[in-house]
């Protein structure tokens, strides 16, 4: 992960989240108690790299979602 100028960003949160166009999770979207967490999270390291992944991967789609409290929201 990188700033405009090429930059590394530690720090930065990485969350896997399912695709909003899979539709079960628009369906979990309007039920309630249903839990929309991330399937998995971690951060960046020093030189913004980061690894993320599931123990079983499913052919669905999948978003990366990137946090930073100095940066706009990545999705």
């Amino acid at each position: 992960v990188v700033d405009a100028s090429g930059v590394p960003l530690p720090g930065v949160a990485v969350h896997l989240l399912d695709g909003a166009d899979h539709e079960p999770l628009l369906i979990a979207a309007r039920t309630p108690g249903v839990d929309l967490s991330p399937l998995a999270t971690t951060r960046t390291d020093a030189a913004g790299r980061f690894a993320i992944g599931l123990p079983i991967a499913q052919p669905r789609r999948y978003e990366l979602c990137f946090v930073s409290s100095n940066h706009a929201l990545l999705r």
